[in-house]
């Protein structure tokens, strides 16, 4: 099937339909970046999701805009268990994005459903909980920040990071935050002394 056929499918068509070529060639393609990290995305409440696709031309296709310096990378089944999967639990990442197509959003699924429509075995060290209470005392309430780490993935994935907090402040300013001064503390003094550090750092520590 070609990109322009593709795109042409509805959500649930497109997803089905990357997890059945996943399941006939037995490969998942991800986008590494010229720092060797993989690319996410983030959901509605900032939780991370590892973008996947089903096609190399698929994957080739979002290699562009904030994705531009990225490499579309084959991992067989056996080779993502061993080396993706260890990672993911690690970087606070439960759900996988399949066949985001930039404009054209994928779906969400989870890591345990993943690999159950793959055929594949599960085991989990972690629990499965998504956006579960703070490991860490929070300025904001928690549902702020949460928001807060969701607004951030969304805006950094079409702008580039400006090396300040110039999008964490709006978003505060915004949502009529009072301590905004305690809070732009906070977030330095836990490694985020810019928007995209903000959620490279402060998030895993929250989450």
């Amino acid at each position: 099937m070609t990109t322009e056929e593709f795109l042409k499918l509805d959500l649930v068509e497109r997803f089905e339909q990357s997890i059945q070529v996943m399941k006939d060639t037995k490969t998942i393609w991800l986008l590494k970046n010229h720092d060797g990290r993989y690319t996410v995305s983030y959901d509605d409440c900032g939780c991370m999701m590892l973008c996947v696709w089903g096609d190399d031309n698929h994957a080739k296709y979002n290699c562009r805009d904030e994705w531009k310096d990225t490499t579309p990378t084959a991992f067989s089944f056996d080779n993502f268990i061993s080396e993706i999967f260890p990672i993911l639990g690690f970087g606070n990442i439960k759900s996988v994005f399949v066949s985001d197509m930039g404009e054209i959003p994928g779906m969400e699924i989870s890591i345990a459903d993943f690999f159950d429509k793959l055929g594949l075995e599960y085991v989990t060290n972690d629990e499965e909980e998504v956006c579960e209470e703070p490991k860490i005392t929070t300025p904001i309430d928690i549902k702020l920040l949460y928001g807060l780490f969701g607004y951030l993935g969304k805006k950094l994935g079409t702008e580039e990071c400006k090396n300040d907090l110039r999008l964490s402040v709006a978003y505060l300013k915004e949502n009529e935050v009072d301590n905004l001064d305690e809070v732009v503390d906070w977030l330095k003094s836990n490694g985020g002394y810019c928007d995209c550090e903000v959620l490279m750092n402060v998030a895993p520590l929250v989450r």
